[in-house]
């Protein structure tokens, strides 16, 4: 669990800054912003509520309150602290004193140098899909999942778990994903109808994931995002392996549970009780786990008894520094800002892929999906095309347009495993078309190429060639032909029926190439 966030005694010690702690939208924002007016009130000795009394009468003007701020923030340059940092201490004190009725004036504005510029990051450069592959080989099976989500979903660390860790991505959150409690297993597939009536079990790989309102960085709203098939292989293993029984040796007051008859140690087994409001990402932390002793039927039909436990949310700290930081320090992506577990690096991953896969023509993805499966409000457009409920037709295109995009850009692609009898008819077109100088028609009429030998295609190749070629009656006038110098295809080809180029000064004229037909033998 993380740590009480700091300065919360302030909201015992005055009601006032308890109720706009509690005013804020987000448990989040209301953290950060009673930890800076705690630290500038360290900083400068003072009080929130001295801060407030500048801009009350008797003690000064709203205009007073303001030109000391304006003073603090040339303080806090010269004491080394950044733009974006002494921005975000402006922001806490004007909502403090805005709830305090103390609203300050427009003019002047306080003009903060480098706010807005983060150059700690600058030069960050997210992996490359060799580094990603890496990276989720040496993952443990929890952290497999965590950089699943980020770098081929988009997602944030806040959604899979938030920030107190009370709430996450559920099992529930995924639509498509089948899971069996009693065999403890995990499939994407839906139940569908088929033309019969019959019901039936189809795949649905890229899985749809829906991330709900409640763990949207925005709190406004739902937004739908997909998984392709390595992440959900990831979530499958994961899944089944917290579901599957595992023994665990007994202890008590920090010793050995042994059998006193025989003075062997004792074990039980132990397995994580899913249901479908579980977290994807689990807590894993057995010190803070209830148990419960169930006696169970076996698939086999053995009756086993298994102490069963529910575990919590990851929060989202947890996510980043304790599950996936250690794999990367591991890989020793070590980023021009000095840290290594910077895990939004792999949300950067997911976001150039994306962008490079809507650049790319071939695939269809378009700019309010890219920006949907990230989470991203994009204003009047987003309200229009993508807050309504996606029908599912739409779902589908975007499904396929995530899956080609994840095909090419997200993850390395992988060999195509094809039986003898194809390569070998793939081989055989090859050597018609690129060293014969078939055209894809004349392939495509010989019907399967399966039914050919090399060497009867050679054979046909030789009647072909000798009905093609002009007799002495019809030749033609001249005895030379142009080919363009860059078809090296029919270059080869008429070097191949004994045509010779002329000598090399003659050779090639206006980028072609002049050939001798050999004239006739014997």
């Amino acid at each position: 669990m993380p740590t009480e966030p700091k300065y919360q005694h302030l909201r015992q010690e005055d009601q006032n800054i308890d109720l706009w702690y509690s005013n804020h939208a987000k448990t989040i924002t209301a953290d950060g912003d009673l930890r800076r007016l705690g630290l500038f009130c360290e900083i400068y000795h003072t009080t929130p509520q001295e801060i407030v009394k500048l801009g009350k009468p008797p003690d000064g003007t709203p205009d007073d309150v303001k030109k000391w701020i304006i003073a603090k923030v040339a303080d806090l340059r010269t004491k080394g602290y950044k733009g974006n940092y002494i921005a975000n201490f402006v922001k806490s004190l004007v909502s403090w004193l805005a709830f305090s009725s103390v609203h300050l004036p427009p003019k002047p504005s306080i003009s903060i140098p480098g706010r807005g510029k983060n150059r700690k990051f600058r030069g960050e450069k997210p992996p490359t899909q060799q580094e990603l592959q890496v990276l989720l080989g040496i993952a443990d099976p929890r952290a497999k999942v965590a950089i699943s989500l980020i770098a081929f979903s988009g997602c944030r660390p806040r959604t899979i778990g938030n920030h107190h860790g009370t709430d996450g991505l559920r099992i529930s959150d995924f639509p498509e994903m089948h899971v069996d409690y009693q065999r403890r297993t995990v499939r994407f597939e839906v139940k569908v109808k088929d033309e019969n009536g019959n019901e039936k079990w189809v795949p649905r790989i890229p899985t749809l994931i829906r991330v709900r309102e409640e763990i949207n960085k925005g709190e406004n709203r739902e937004y739908v995002t997909f998984l392709n098939k390595t992440g959900c292989e990831c979530v499958q293993r994961y899944l089944e392996e917290r579901m599957t029984p595992k023994k665990h040796l007994l202890y008590k007051d920090g010793k050995n549970v042994k059998d006193p008859d025989t003075g062997e140690q004792l074990w039980e087994l132990r397995a994580e009780k899913l249901a479908p409001n579980s977290p994807i990402i689990a807590h894993n932390h057995p010190l803070h786990t209830e148990y419960h002793k169930e006696r169970v039927i076996e698939p086999d039909g053995r009756e086993t008894e298994i102490n069963f436990y529910t575990d919590r949310f990851v929060c989202a700290q947890n996510v980043s520094h304790v599950i996936i930081a250690p794999v990367i320090k591991t890989l020793g992506l070590k980023l021009p800002s000095g840290d290594d577990d910077r895990t939004y690096i792999l949300r950067s991953y997911f976001a150039d892929q994306m962008m490079a896969a809507e650049s790319d023509k071939r695939i269809g993805i378009i700019y309010s999906w890219r920006q949907l499966f990230m989470g991203h409000n994009e204003g009047i457009e987003a309200v229009y095309t993508t807050e309504h409920t996606i029908p599912e037709k739409i779902v589908e295109q975007m499904r396929k347009a995530y899956e080609e995009a994840s095909d090419a850009y997200l993850t390395v692609p992988q060999t195509k495993m094809v039986t003898l009898q194809e390569a070998s008819n793939e081989y055989k077109k090859m050597y018609l078309v690129s060293y014969k100088g078939w055209t894809e028609e004349e392939v495509y009429r010989l019907g399967d190429l399966s039914q050919y030998t090399f060497e009867q295609l050679n054979e046909m190749e030789n009647r072909l060639t000798t009905a093609k070629e002009p007799t002495e009656k019809h030749a033609p006038s001249t005895r030379r032909i142009r080919v363009p110098e860059t078809d090296l295809k029919t270059i080869d080809k008429y070097i191949g029926k004994g045509y010779q180029p002329l000598e090399k000064k003659f050779q090639v004229i206006k980028g072609h190439i002049i050939f001798e037909i050999p004239g006739p033998t014997g």
